[in-house]
């Protein structure tokens, strides 16, 4: 689980606008809002849902909400700074898919982040980072199986 703030809070969500979400309607109504994102693929890990559990409650004793002081992640991953070049990469073939690079991944362009085999185990592509940044999260269906269009891994940098 890796926690990510980027840009600024109510104008973009990935993938588009924010309309119909519960954060919109609040921001509409002059409320302060957060969503919480947990990382790992689209599956609820230990580690993630106790890290977002963290990160809600020092949000809310820096807003002075709850009493006492933040306390610091030590389960994930802190990146430092913004991130906001978000970059979803997708694939060109669809497979089978091998993460290569582990979740919170410091990458450079070129490195190679997925490999997309077929059913007999040949290798058919290699998606490699553009940029420089971190790997987010391979968001993934439960079989680990994309095809061609899938977004397979979110890499974010400054």
């Amino acid at each position: 689980g890796i926690t990510i703030t980027v840009g600024q809070v109510g104008q973009v969500a990935l993938g588009g606008v924010m309309a119909g979400l519960l954060q919109e309607a609040a921001l509409d109504a002059g409320k302060p809002a957060l969503t919480v994102e947990l990382s790992g693929g689209y599956y609820w890990e230990e580690s993630s849902v106790r890290a977002g559990v963290t990160g809600v409650l020092n949000v809310m004793k820096f807003l002075q909400m709850l009493d006492g002081s933040p306390e610091p992640q030590t389960e994930v991953l802190v990146i430092p700074g913004r991130l906001t070049n978000r970059q979803h990469l997708t694939c060109e073939r669809g497979g089978l898919i091998r993460p290569l690079k582990p979740l919170g991944a410091r990458v450079r362009p070129g490195d190679p982040l997925v490999a997309i085999y077929d059913l007999f185990g040949n290798e058919l592509e290699i998606i490699t980072s553009p940029i420089e940044g971190w790997v987010i999260t391979y968001p993934l269906t439960r079989n680990r199986t994309a095809v061609s269009g899938d977004t397979v891994v979110f890499v974010f940098g400054p």
